[in-house]
């Protein structure tokens, strides 16, 4: 699952261990890159880039802390299917083609509209 940034508000590192965490447990910048980067137990923490910024949120901070401890119990993490994979491309395809971003039947970008795309 990936971070849903309609729903889930983004926050640094910090301000969702905040949230989430004990109060006065913020680990390092270097545990929150590695937890991104590499994971742990196969597990890796959902971020997003805005800008020049590496942005995480509190509900991901909570899945990614749920996944890692049912890794350590012997549980799998969830696997994203393929069939999940596909639907979760059509639903994005169509939220593109919705916000007349992408020619739906061709995948192309869409042809800007001289008339109503102009800047007054």
């Amino acid at each position: 699952m990936s971070i849903d940034v309609e729903r889930e508000r983004l926050q640094t590192f910090n301000e969702a261990a905040e949230e989430v965490l004990p109060h006065g447990s913020r680990p390092s910048y270097a545990t929150w890159w590695r937890w991104w980067r590499h994971g742990v137990h196969g597990v890796r923490l959902e971020t997003v880039r805005v800008g020049g910024r590496r942005l995480t949120s509190a509900a991901a901070v909570r899945r990614f802390l749920a996944d890692v401890t049912a890794a350590v119990q012997g549980e799998a993490p969830p696997v994203r299917t393929h069939q999940r994979r596909q639907r979760d491309r059509r639903q994005a395809k169509q939220v593109l083609a919705d916000a007349k971003l992408i020619d739906a039947t061709t995948d192309n970008p869409a042809p800007a509209n001289r008339a109503t795309d102009r800047i007054d």
